[in-house]
Order: structure tokens, then sequence, then C-alpha cells
């Protein structure tokens, strides 16, 4: 391969100042191809690419002048990111670049502005003076520095730079997904790692030996089928943004709003080095959440995407002057499910954390369904997949209706005729493949103000894996008629590969 003699300067990039020799933009395509060839063949499926901010510190190119070393330095770094990036997409597929340390203008402005011409001309690839590219796929970046396991103080720190810097990244789009570095499990912090990456929005790598990750419990943080959820990064809470939360007693609160469950989740850490004790605004967290949502979102987006579908001849019941609203939350730490009404002011439960300790609590708005006979309403959510934690992401459509209506295609058998029998409803949630336990909360009342709870309970419990409800199977279920809540085992063998659905018949006590 042609070489080319360089200096690099002392900078951020590079600690000290060094002659360098580098592969010319002439051969580095070959190179690439060749190496990459070779990692593939040793069984590498993806490559992490460091040190990519040190191109901003060359100063010189071979014999060059000022003013043309800067071009040819430029031209050079075209090159090398061009040759990187067809050779990662034809050897390992798309996806299979971590861009790392590359937070830089550069890097950024030119794969927004590549991806752009790729919108407007979706069809056409890329043509560069060395090769045609193939199309340019979602841009994985790392979204901090590195992670460093044997400082115990780096721990909190790097989490509350990762979500901190999320302000920035989350704002790029969907052209890139963030990396928040790998982690190592089995250590006592890696329960704080494991859950912040499992609800980055991004991929979760971990850094092992082989026996220490065939020995590393990861359910909590993907599914069955290496599955993460979910997809969209966090938000830093606003009442966090302008202070350092590892030298203040306070809680880091991060959260994702998932409008298709009309759900939020909230990650929870202590990155302080002492043990805090807080109140957490369950209402706050909701409405920050889904109100920066609409924001971003375009309104006939928000138009076109209800919060709950009701069934035909149902009717969701006004909130005002009957009840208040009510909120179906899981905290993962306890895996309780519980409900928490406004009632004028806003709920919020007391959080102990000790230091790098953290939880996840997902807090979903719960439907309210007016009874056939319109004398009692029902409050139902569904929590999503308890068994990890960005599990109400799993919830991919919820349909809720009373019994006497009818919802098309369940396969529940009807409960037998009773006095309340206008006091019956049904549900029917379909969820993602391989989720392992899903939850719901109900409760029920008399639909007149400030009316009295009404006991309710679970006559049926159904699932289905396939577009025939037909063929539905019983399902393992428990419910609490004291709190509502409803947990669902999920058979893996029969919805590992389809989506499954869950039919649920809930009418009043006798």
């Amino acid at each position: 391969y042609e070489l080319v003699a360089c200096h690099r300067r002392r900078s951020l990039a590079a600690d000290r100042e060094s002659d360098v020799v580098l592969i010319s933009s002439r051969s580095v395509h070959a190179f690439y191809d060749a190496f990459y060839a070779w990692l593939r063949e040793q069984g590498v499926t993806f490559v992490k690419v460091d040190y990519q901010g040190a191109f901003e510190a060359l100063d010189s190119y071979a014999d060059s002048s000022p003013q043309d070393a800067a071009a040819a330095i430029a031209e050079m770094r075209a090159a090398y990111y061009d040759a990187v990036e067809s050779a990662a997409l034809r050897h390992f597929g798309p996806g299979s670049i971590i861009y790392c340390m590359a937070q830089s203008p550069f890097v950024v402005a030119r794969t927004l502005h590549r991806q752009g011409l790729q919108r407007q001309q979706p069809q056409q690839q890329l043509v560069t003076a060395e090769a045609t590219l193939p199309a340019v796929d979602r841009m994985v970046l790392r979204n901090s520095d590195d992670y460093i396991p044997d400082v115990p103080s780096h721990h909190g720190w790097h989490i509350f730079c990762n979500i901190a810097n999320t302000v920035w990244s989350r704002s790029l789009g969907d052209c890139f997904s963030t990396d928040w570095d790998m982690f190592r499990p089995g250590q006592p912090e890696s329960r704080l790692h494991a859950a912040a990456r499992a609800l980055s929005g991004g991929m979760v790598y971990v850094t092992a030996t082989a026996a220490e990750f065939e020995s590393a419990d990861l359910r909590e943080v993907a599914g069955d089928d290496a599955s993460v959820l979910p997809h969209m990064p966090p938000r830093l809470d606003s009442r966090c943004l302008f202070t350092d939360m590892t030298k203040v007693p306070a809680i880091l609160v991060s959260s994702v709003a998932i409008p298709k469950a009309s759900a939020v989740i909230a990650a929870l850490f202590n990155v302080s080095s002492g043990t805090v004790v807080a109140p957490v605004s369950l209402c706050g967290m909701y409405a920050e959440a889904m109100g920066r949502l609409k924001h971003r979102l375009p309104q006939s987006t928000i138009a076109a995407a209800p919060p709950f579908l009701v069934a035909p001849g149902s009717s969701l019941a006004p909130a005002d002057g009957l009840a208040s609203e009510c909120y179906a939350v899981h905290q993962h730490s306890t895996g309780r499910v519980h409900i928490a009404a406004t009632a004028g002011a806003a709920p919020a439960f007391v959080l102990g954390l000790q230091s790098l300790a953290c939880d996840a609590v997902t807090v979903a708005k719960m439907a309210v369904i007016r009874s056939a006979d319109r004398s009692a309403i029902l409050y139902a959510a569904c929590v999503g997949d308890t068994s990890r934690y960005g599990g109400v992401a799993a919830v991919e459509r919820s349909v809720y209706g009373v019994l006497s209506r009818g919802v098309p295609g369940s396969p529940c058998p009807s409960p037998p005729p009773t006095p309340q029998a206008q006091r019956q409803w049904h549900v029917r949630t379909r969820v993602a493949a391989s989720s392992r336990q899903i939850a719901f909360a109900f409760s029920s009342r008399e639909a007149v103000a400030e009316g009295r709870q009404l006991p309710i309970t679970v006559h049926n419990v159904r699932v289905s894996s396939s577009s025939n409800s037909n063929s539905s199977n019983s399902a393992d279920w428990c419910f609490d008629d004291e709190t509502g809540a409803l947990a669902v085992e999920l058979n893996p063998d029969t919805t590992a590969t389809a989506p499954p659905t869950v039919y649920i018949t809930v009418l009043l006590s006798a």
C-alpha cells in the first residue's frame, strides 16, 4: 500500500506531538476491503472504529505547503470514511460500525448530508472517486467517553454523561443510534450499567470472557430473541438539566414516551456517593415526556394515533365530573403493579436508592370505558412485559370494549348470564414476539360523580400467536382482586416467532 508521512500536533485527540505514517487516499479502499474481508473470515460480525477524532490533530501532509496540506488532509479523511463504510457494509452488513471518538462536526455533518441525499434519491447509490458505496445505514455513534470498570468514581459519571449527552444526540433524529459503550457483567455496578443501556434506545454490548458471558443474566435487558426495547433514546428530566447529578443527593431521572401504549418509562438512578431518599412525581414524569413527544411529532401524526382503540359500539367515558384520571404503575425492582389516581393532586411515591443503585418505573394512562348500560366505568391499561426494563414498549396495540358489543375475533367464551350482564368488558392486546410475562391493571367504579369503587374479576384469559384467533390457547394467569393487577405468563414455544395477542374478559363480581 502507498504510504504518506504526516505530522500530528498535540490536541484533545492526541496527547503528544509526533510524526505518523498513514495509508494514502489512493490505497485506503483496497486496504480496508482486504482487512474487513479477513476479519469476516475469522467470524467477526461488526467493528468499532476508534480514535476518529485524531484526524483533527493532523497539521502537515508529506512535503505539501500548509494550504495544500489542509486540502490533502481533508481529502484523506473523506477517503478513509468512504473506505471504512463501503468495506463494512460489503462484508458485515448494515449497522455494523460503531463510530468511536467521533463526536465531531465533520463526522455528524457528513452523515446527515449523505443520508439527506439518499432520502432525496433513495434508489441511487452514492458514487465517490474510488468506489460506489452501498446505501447509507443508521450511524451507530458513541455517546460518551469510555466505560472504565476498575475506577469506582467513574461509574456514576459515565451514566450521567450518557444521559446528559442525549440532549444533543437525540436531536440528530433517526439518522443516528447511540452507543453507551460496553459494560462488564458480574461487577457490583453491573446492574446500574445494564439498566442504563437497556433504556438507552441503542444496542447493548458487554465485554467479557466466553465463560463470563455465558453466566451473565441479561434477561432483564433483552428478550429471548436478543431484542432490546425501547428503540428510542431517553430524555433527561428538565430538573436534572443544569446540575452535576454525581455531586448532589438527588435522583437522576430520564424518560421515554411509548405512545402506542400511552405510557412512559422512567429510569431512576442514584449516581452520587451517598444514599438518596426522594419523592418521585408520577404525573410530572408522564406529562413532561408525553408533552415533549407532542411537540416533536407532526399534528397529523398525533391525530391519526389515538392513545386508546375502542371497539365498535363502545365509548370512552370522560373523566371530568365522573372520576379522576388513573395511571397504572409498574415498579421494576419490586415487580409490583398498582393504580394511582390524580384526584386533583399529582401522585408521587418516595423512592430510596443506595449509591450507584437504580430502578425503572412504567406509568401507563388507563383507558376509561363505560359499561353497556352506562352505569359503570372500567379503567384498564397494559404495562407490557414486566420481565425486562423496557417491557411496555412490547405493547403493539390494545383494544378495549364492552362484552355485549364484543370485540371481533375474540376467542374468549362468554361468561354465564348474570344480573351484571351489562357490566362486562373485553380487552385485546397484541405484544411483541418473545414477550414473557404481560401485566395489566383494572379497576371499576360507578359512573357518577365520586362513585364508589366496584369489585371486578377476570373471567377468562386466552392467548393467540397467529392471525386466526380460533387457534388460541388458555394461558397461565393470576389476578389480584385487591390491587387490580393481572399477570399473564406466555409460553415461549408459541410466542417466539409471531406477536401474540392476549384476550381478556373482565366483569363485575356478583
